[in-house]
């Protein structure tokens, strides 16, 4: 619980965070990169900057990490489709949430694109 209310903080003090959660994908940590990727996510288009480091981390070793990354880029990336490629190629995951999750982001992508 207090993971997530750290969560809830970071999402009240707004893009100020947003560098230091993108660092936060790269922690040793699963937990830690677990929860950057949603805090990005709950930030939404304030962490549209994130976006590339957020589809770098669809390669991540963790299916929850990815998968939190996939939700995120689903609320970081709508105005650009950066995230597209890394999505596509996510579907090759074995996890099958991960899939699912990849499949209803990138086909939103698309269907936003003329």
């Amino acid at each position: 619980m207090t993971r997530r209310n750290a969560c809830y903080a970071l999402n009240a003090v707004g893009t100020p965070t947003v560098d230091a959660l993108r660092d936060a994908l790269k922690d040793s940590r699963e937990y830690v990169r677990n929860n950057a990727a949603e805090a990005l996510g709950d930030l939404g288009n304030k962490a549209e900057s994130a976006v590339p480091a957020l589809v770098e981390t669809l390669a991540d070793t963790s299916g929850s990490v990815r998968s939190r990354a996939i939700e995120a880029l689903g609320t970081t990336s709508q105005s650009s489709s950066i995230a597209v490629p890394g999505l596509v190629k996510a579907l090759e995951y074995p996890h099958d949430g991960s899939r699912q999750k990849c499949g209803i982001r990138a086909g939103a992508d698309w269907s936003e694109r003329d």
